[in-house]
């Protein structure tokens, strides 16, 4: 227990560390898989490797599939994890004619892979605002993010 995290509520260090340990020994206990693996070193010739994730292969994958079918890439999306990491590895590519664009919604997300080159954001007008509110009722626009 970090000691220090916890010296104005010393329960609580106590209480998270109570159910840290029961949770590890429930899974070490619980023999909830019926079979075991042992992994044993790769034998690999020795060189440079590189660890990739699923998310960011796939997003090299768009890239590569862009590339040869001689287009630009674009991706609207909303994101939540585990696809937030295609949305941040895209936006590191932009040199390769790649454009992302992080919606504020799912829909907002959906609207803009469905039309990229054609769609313009608008905005409902704020609430209703009694008279006796000091600023004054009127439809609020804004300019559409920048996609590079």
């Amino acid at each position: 227990m970090d000691r220090a995290r916890f010296k104005k509520t010393p329960s609580v260090g106590e209480a998270n560390t109570a159910v840290l340990k029961a949770g590890w020994n429930f899974g070490e206990t619980a023999e909830m898989f019926r079979t075991a693996y042992t992994v044993r070193p790769a034998t690999i010739a020795p060189g440079r490797y590189r660890n990739i994730t699923g998310n960011t292969a796939t997003a090299l994958g768009f890239v590569a599939a862009a590339r040869r079918a001689g287009r630009p890439l674009f991706l609207g999306s909303y994101p939540i994890t585990p696809a937030s990491d295609i949305l941040h590895e895209l936006s590191t590519l932009k040199n390769f004619d790649v454009y992302t664009f992080q919606a504020e919604d799912e829909i907002a997300g959906i609207g803009a892979a469905l039309a990229p080159r054609s769609a313009a954001p608008s905005r409902s007008p704020p609430p209703a605002v009694p008279a006796s509110a000091s600023r004054p009722r009127r439809s609020t626009w804004r300019s559409a993010p920048s996609c590079r």
